[in-house]
């Protein structure tokens, strides 16, 4: 197959259809069901942030991913992935790398994360996103350039990329952290990880990943 089609199109359509349309339906919430269920301080929302933050995320995302999967398609190829549909992708190995993926990402996450709120970096790389202090599912990935490809990207991308996992099993990967990250910026209070991330929108010191990373690193608000 195509190497452009499988590495940069079809993964950036499958985690595209699963962003906007997880954002969509958080939209329907947000039009007809807010401001009931809103997190405290979240329950008006602004909606020209709305706007802007729609029109910019689509830029950064339709600007950036596929110049990004673009050139490191000759890492997934020097890893030797395996980009068939075969038995390998059914067999308990492949379930394994699939499992720790999320764990790998966590930490990922957690330590761009922090990084980018050191002070100088927090200016230029990270205030964008702490705009929504109570967030909206679709500012998840409201973000600027830099932060998208040293936080964003790299959470997704480089845990099947050291597990060397199938490539069907990565977009597989792609699909729920994407439905994750977007659930965590819903904003409603019957979600206990938008709950904690928002408490991370309105303090910024604390929570910067998953529980148990902040609860090691006493983060843990």
């Amino acid at each position: 197959m195509n190497d452009f089609l499988t590495f940069v199109l079809y993964p950036i359509l499958f985690s595209g259809i699963t962003y906007w349309g997880i954002s969509g339906i958080w939209l329907i919430f947000d039009l007809n069901v807010a401001p009931l269920y809103r997190i405290s301080g979240g329950e008006v929302i602004d909606w020209k942030l709305y706007k802007k933050t729609a029109i910019h995320v689509f830029f950064v995302q339709m600007s950036t991913t596929p110049i990004v999967m673009y050139c490191l398609i000759p890492l997934w190829k020097y890893r030797g992935i395996d980009t068939s549909w075969s038995s390998e992708l059914f067999s308990f190995y492949t379930l394994f790398k699939l499992i720790l993926c999320p764990f790998i990402g966590d930490y990922i996450f957690y330590m761009t994360h922090r990084l980018c709120h050191f002070n100088l970096l927090y200016k230029k790389v990270h205030k964008k996103h702490h705009e929504w202090k109570v967030p909206v599912a679709l500012a998840a990935a409201y973000t600027t350039m830099y932060e998208y490809v040293i936080c964003n990207l790299s959470t997704f991308l480089l845990p099947p990329m050291i597990l060397g996992i199938n490539w069907y099993a990565a977009n597989i990967w792609f699909i729920f952290s994407t439905i994750s990250v977007v659930n965590d910026h819903s904003g409603y209070v019957f979600l206990k990880g938008s709950v904690r991330h928002t408490k991370h929108h309105k303090y910024t010191k604390y929570n910067y990943g998953s529980k148990y990373l902040d609860k090691l690193s006493n983060t843990e608000c």
